[in-house]
Protein backbone atom coordinates (compact mmCIF):
# COMPACT_ATOMS: atom_id res chain seq x y z
CA UNK A 1 0.00 0.00 0.00
CA UNK A 2 1.45 3.60 -0.98
CA UNK A 3 2.28 5.56 1.93
CA UNK A 4 0.06 8.43 2.40
CA UNK A 5 1.23 12.01 2.13
CA UNK A 6 1.83 14.30 4.73
CA UNK A 7 1.60 17.07 5.48
CA UNK A 8 3.06 19.79 8.02
CA UNK A 9 0.82 22.44 8.84
CA UNK A 10 2.58 25.68 10.40
CA UNK A 11 0.37 28.86 11.58
CA UNK A 12 2.28 31.97 11.07
CA UNK A 13 2.23 35.82 11.20
CA UNK A 14 2.12 38.31 8.72
CA UNK A 15 5.44 39.90 8.91
CA UNK A 16 4.82 42.78 6.66
CA UNK A 17 1.64 43.83 8.00
CA UNK A 18 -0.66 43.24 4.96
CA UNK A 19 -4.02 45.89 5.29
CA UNK A 20 -6.08 42.07 4.49
CA UNK A 21 -8.99 42.74 6.55
CA UNK A 22 -7.37 41.31 9.31
CA UNK A 23 -8.93 42.26 12.80
CA UNK A 24 -6.02 43.21 14.33
CA UNK A 25 -2.24 43.60 13.16
CA UNK A 26 0.59 43.36 15.07
CA UNK A 27 3.65 45.66 15.40
CA UNK A 28 6.50 43.46 13.91
CA UNK A 29 9.90 43.45 14.41
CA UNK A 30 12.76 44.49 12.16
CA UNK A 31 12.59 41.41 9.47
CA UNK A 32 15.50 42.70 8.23
CA UNK A 33 18.03 43.12 11.26
CA UNK A 34 20.91 40.85 11.50
CA UNK A 35 19.80 38.93 14.25
CA UNK A 36 16.66 38.70 13.06
CA UNK A 37 17.72 37.30 9.63
CA UNK A 38 19.43 34.57 11.66
CA UNK A 39 16.49 33.58 14.02
CA UNK A 40 14.45 33.70 10.39
CA UNK A 41 17.19 31.46 8.91
CA UNK A 42 16.84 29.04 11.84
CA UNK A 43 13.18 28.72 11.64
CA UNK A 44 14.01 27.75 7.83
CA UNK A 45 16.13 25.26 9.40
CA UNK A 46 14.07 23.34 11.27
CA UNK A 47 11.45 23.48 8.62
CA UNK A 48 14.28 21.93 6.00
CA UNK A 49 14.16 18.91 8.14
CA UNK A 50 10.70 17.87 7.46
CA UNK A 51 12.23 17.11 3.57
CA UNK A 52 8.84 19.11 2.17
CA UNK A 53 8.60 18.10 -1.76
CA UNK A 54 5.74 20.74 -2.01
CA UNK A 55 5.12 24.25 -0.41
CA UNK A 56 1.95 25.56 -0.21
CA UNK A 57 1.30 29.59 0.80
CA UNK A 58 -1.67 31.47 1.38
CA UNK A 59 -1.78 33.13 -2.06
CA UNK A 60 -4.91 32.78 -4.59
CA UNK A 61 -4.29 30.84 -7.76
CA UNK A 62 -4.42 33.26 -9.69
CA UNK A 63 -1.31 35.22 -8.36
CA UNK A 64 0.52 31.58 -8.83
CA UNK A 65 1.94 32.64 -12.13
CA UNK A 66 3.37 36.47 -10.63
CA UNK A 67 4.51 34.28 -7.20
CA UNK A 68 6.47 31.64 -9.17
CA UNK A 69 8.19 34.39 -11.51
CA UNK A 70 9.73 35.93 -8.67
CA UNK A 71 10.53 32.81 -6.76
CA UNK A 72 12.25 32.20 -10.12
CA UNK A 73 13.82 35.02 -9.93
CA UNK A 74 15.02 34.60 -6.47
CA UNK A 75 16.80 31.27 -7.53
CA UNK A 76 18.85 33.05 -10.01
CA UNK A 77 19.46 35.99 -7.27
CA UNK A 78 17.60 38.34 -9.17
CA UNK A 79 15.06 39.23 -7.04
CA UNK A 80 15.21 40.62 -3.15
CA UNK A 81 13.05 39.17 -0.58
CA UNK A 82 10.18 41.42 0.91
CA UNK A 83 8.84 41.13 4.62
CA UNK A 84 6.00 39.04 3.66
CA UNK A 85 6.69 35.43 5.42
CA UNK A 86 5.88 33.71 2.09
CA UNK A 87 9.22 35.18 0.93
CA UNK A 88 11.34 34.48 4.05
CA UNK A 89 9.93 30.94 4.90
CA UNK A 90 8.46 29.98 1.83
CA UNK A 91 11.19 30.84 -0.88
CA UNK A 92 13.57 30.25 1.64
CA UNK A 93 12.60 26.61 2.81
CA UNK A 94 11.54 25.55 -1.13
CA UNK A 95 14.63 26.31 -2.50
CA UNK A 96 16.49 24.46 0.38
CA UNK A 97 14.35 21.51 -1.24
CA UNK A 98 15.21 22.01 -4.46
CA UNK A 99 11.72 22.88 -5.89
CA UNK A 100 11.09 24.65 -8.87
CA UNK A 101 7.73 26.32 -7.95
CA UNK A 102 5.55 27.35 -4.94
CA UNK A 103 1.82 26.29 -4.67
CA UNK A 104 -1.40 28.78 -4.53
CA UNK A 105 -4.02 27.03 -2.44
CA UNK A 106 -6.31 30.52 -0.64
CA UNK A 107 -9.36 31.22 -1.46
CA UNK A 108 -10.95 34.49 -0.14
CA UNK A 109 -13.74 35.56 -2.45
CA UNK A 110 -16.66 37.64 -1.16
CA UNK A 111 -19.89 35.39 -1.01
CA UNK A 112 -22.98 36.86 -1.98
CA UNK A 113 -25.67 37.27 0.99
CA UNK A 114 -23.38 36.39 3.36
CA UNK A 115 -22.95 39.21 6.08
CA UNK A 116 -19.41 40.59 7.37
CA UNK A 117 -18.30 41.71 10.28
CA UNK A 118 -19.22 45.10 10.47
CA UNK A 119 -22.86 43.73 10.27
CA UNK A 120 -22.12 41.86 13.01
CA UNK A 121 -20.90 44.82 15.03
CA UNK A 122 -23.83 46.86 14.11
CA UNK A 123 -26.65 44.23 14.94
CA UNK A 124 -24.90 43.27 18.45
CA UNK A 125 -22.59 45.99 19.38
CA UNK A 126 -22.41 45.46 23.20
CA UNK A 127 -21.14 41.71 22.60
CA UNK A 128 -18.53 42.41 19.83
CA UNK A 129 -17.07 45.28 21.43
CA UNK A 130 -17.00 42.88 24.60
CA UNK A 131 -15.38 39.93 22.46
CA UNK A 132 -13.04 43.35 20.26
CA UNK A 133 -11.53 44.17 24.08
CA UNK A 134 -11.08 40.40 24.71
CA UNK A 135 -9.13 40.20 21.62
CA UNK A 136 -7.34 43.40 21.79
CA UNK A 137 -5.79 42.11 24.81
CA UNK A 138 -5.13 38.69 23.29
CA UNK A 139 -3.49 40.67 20.82
CA UNK A 140 -1.58 43.02 22.86
CA UNK A 141 0.38 39.78 24.43
CA UNK A 142 0.46 37.74 21.30
CA UNK A 143 3.09 41.45 20.22
CA UNK A 144 4.96 41.42 23.36
CA UNK A 145 5.93 37.71 22.86
CA UNK A 146 6.78 38.30 19.38
CA UNK A 147 9.34 41.26 20.30
CA UNK A 148 10.13 39.55 22.81
CA UNK A 149 11.59 36.18 22.09
CA UNK A 150 13.01 34.46 19.29
CA UNK A 151 11.32 33.73 15.91
CA UNK A 152 11.68 30.17 16.42
CA UNK A 153 9.91 30.31 20.29
CA UNK A 154 7.33 32.33 19.34
CA UNK A 155 5.88 30.48 16.34
CA UNK A 156 6.22 27.06 18.14
CA UNK A 157 4.19 28.89 21.13
CA UNK A 158 1.94 30.12 18.32
CA UNK A 159 1.28 26.57 17.12
CA UNK A 160 0.91 25.41 20.13
CA UNK A 161 -2.20 23.19 20.69
CA UNK A 162 -3.62 25.14 23.24
CA UNK A 163 -3.01 28.75 21.33
CA UNK A 164 -4.77 26.79 18.46
CA UNK A 165 -7.46 26.08 20.65
CA UNK A 166 -8.20 29.33 21.74
CA UNK A 167 -7.99 31.09 18.62
CA UNK A 168 -11.10 28.72 17.56
CA UNK A 169 -13.19 29.44 20.78
CA UNK A 170 -12.43 33.02 18.95
CA UNK A 171 -14.72 32.14 15.94
CA UNK A 172 -17.09 30.08 18.29
CA UNK A 173 -18.00 33.28 19.95
CA UNK A 174 -18.26 35.20 16.81
CA UNK A 175 -20.51 32.57 15.93
CA UNK A 176 -23.21 33.43 18.93
CA UNK A 177 -23.17 37.24 18.22
CA UNK A 178 -27.07 38.44 17.36
CA UNK A 179 -28.72 35.07 18.09
CA UNK A 180 -31.86 36.81 16.79
CA UNK A 181 -30.73 36.74 13.13
CA UNK A 182 -27.95 34.12 13.57
CA UNK A 183 -25.70 36.55 11.58
CA UNK A 184 -22.45 35.64 13.52
CA UNK A 185 -23.44 32.26 13.03
CA UNK A 186 -24.20 32.30 9.24
CA UNK A 187 -20.49 34.16 8.87
CA UNK A 188 -18.65 31.84 10.23
CA UNK A 189 -20.61 28.81 8.06
CA UNK A 190 -21.01 30.35 4.93
CA UNK A 191 -17.96 32.38 4.92
CA UNK A 192 -14.73 30.85 7.52
CA UNK A 193 -16.03 27.75 7.40
CA UNK A 194 -15.93 27.73 3.73
CA UNK A 195 -13.48 29.35 3.05
CA UNK A 196 -10.99 26.49 5.26
CA UNK A 197 -12.47 23.88 3.44
CA UNK A 198 -11.80 25.07 0.01
CA UNK A 199 -8.22 25.60 1.06
CA UNK A 200 -8.38 21.98 2.74
CA UNK A 201 -9.71 20.43 -0.56
CA UNK A 202 -7.06 22.56 -2.15
CA UNK A 203 -4.23 20.87 0.04
CA UNK A 204 -5.47 17.53 -0.10
CA UNK A 205 -5.13 18.07 -4.34
CA UNK A 206 -1.50 18.36 -3.96
CA UNK A 207 -1.54 14.96 -1.87
CA UNK A 208 -0.24 12.41 -4.07
CA UNK A 209 1.26 9.43 -2.02
CA UNK A 210 4.55 10.10 -0.30
CA UNK A 211 4.08 13.89 -1.22
CA UNK A 212 5.36 16.05 2.12
CA UNK A 213 3.29 19.20 2.43
CA UNK A 214 4.38 22.29 3.84
CA UNK A 215 1.88 24.88 4.73
CA UNK A 216 2.66 28.41 5.85
CA UNK A 217 -0.65 29.88 6.61
CA UNK A 218 -2.09 32.34 9.02
CA UNK A 219 -2.63 31.14 12.39
CA UNK A 220 -6.36 31.81 12.89
CA UNK A 221 -6.82 28.86 10.02
CA UNK A 222 -4.62 26.08 12.11
CA UNK A 223 -7.97 24.91 13.67
CA UNK A 224 -10.20 24.62 10.49
CA UNK A 225 -7.48 23.05 8.57
CA UNK A 226 -6.31 20.47 10.98
CA UNK A 227 -9.95 19.34 11.71
CA UNK A 228 -10.48 18.88 8.19
CA UNK A 229 -7.54 17.42 6.61
CA UNK A 230 -7.86 14.90 9.98
CA UNK A 231 -11.39 14.10 8.66
CA UNK A 232 -10.46 13.39 5.27
CA UNK A 233 -8.49 10.73 6.23
CA UNK A 234 -6.56 11.18 2.98
CA UNK A 235 -2.75 12.32 4.71
CA UNK A 236 -1.12 12.53 8.00
CA UNK A 237 -0.80 15.78 9.56
CA UNK A 238 2.20 16.77 11.78
CA UNK A 239 2.02 20.14 13.69
CA UNK A 240 5.30 22.70 13.99
CA UNK A 241 6.18 21.72 18.42
CA UNK A 242 5.79 17.88 16.43
CA UNK A 243 8.30 18.64 14.40
CA UNK A 244 10.62 20.11 17.04
CA UNK A 245 9.62 17.41 19.36
CA UNK A 246 10.94 14.90 16.53
CA UNK A 247 14.24 16.92 16.55
CA UNK A 248 14.60 14.64 12.92
CA UNK A 249 18.17 16.10 12.55
CA UNK A 250 20.97 17.27 14.29
CA UNK A 251 20.40 20.72 12.65
CA UNK A 252 17.06 21.57 14.95
CA UNK A 253 18.77 23.91 17.12
CA UNK A 254 17.49 23.95 21.13
CA UNK A 255 14.91 26.87 21.97
CA UNK A 256 16.13 27.49 25.20
CA UNK A 257 19.78 27.81 24.20
CA UNK A 258 18.27 30.42 21.54
CA UNK A 259 16.49 32.92 24.05
CA UNK A 260 19.10 32.36 25.95
CA UNK A 261 21.27 34.42 23.75
CA UNK A 262 18.64 37.28 23.24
Amino acid sequence: MAQRATVLLVGTVHLDRPDNGDLFRLRIFDVFSDERQQEIQQVVEVLQTFRPTEVALEILPEQADALNADYAAYLKQTYTLTANERHQLGFRVARSAGLTGLQAVDWNQTVEGVPNLAELEQLDPVAYDRLMRTEQQKSEALEARLLGQTYLSFLEQLNDKQAVEASHRTYRQLARLDPATHVGARWIIQYWYYRNLLIANRILDLAEPGERILVLYGAAHLPLLKQFLDDSQDVDVMTFPELIAKGSSADVVSLSSLDAER
